[in-house]
């Protein structure tokens, strides 16, 4: 992977790019309510064939990656945690009355307040070979 410099100009519009790409992922998430798995695949196979420069300055640069063999690895790692809470409880209620009348009162509290955080994330490897993108792989418990 080569270095470059980039002008004031160019980083302003690689960065328009990148929020412009955020921004529809994310309308698409809001509007579909949730993405599958196929749209995600036919949105991250629309760089195959591109420049490693292209998708750099599309998807910003990767968390990291590793070259064998003539292939380079760029790997793009996403993640969030996410966190159940849930309590039991319990109330002991008292009354009494006559003739249609009652009266009653009662009391009660929590026995246990949990929460279980849950780490997720998404890994998606772009295979790079003579400078342009060949393939992808996605894994992870969160993709």
């Amino acid at each position: 992977m080569g270095v470059s410099t980039y002008s004031q100009g160019n980083k302003e519009r690689d960065a328009t790019v990148m929020k412009t790409s955020i921004l529809s992922l994310a309308a698409l998430l809001v509007l579909g309510g949730c993405v599958s798995e196929a749209q995600i695949n036919a949105e991250l196979s629309r760089h195959i064939g591109q420049s490693e420069t292209q998708l750099v300055r599309e998807m910003g640069v990767p968390n990291r990656h590793y070259s064998t063999g003539g292939h380079t690895f760029l790997a793009y790692i996403k993640g969030y945690q996410s966190t159940n809470a849930y309590s039991t409880g319990f109330g002991y209620p008292f009354g009494f009355g006559w003739g249609g009348y009652g009266y009653g009162y009662g009391w009660g509290g929590p026995i246990d307040y949990s929460a279980d955080t849950v780490p997720y994330y998404c890994e998606t490897d772009f295979d790079i070979v003579q400078e342009r993108v060949v393939g992808f792989a996605r894994h992870g418990n969160g993709c």
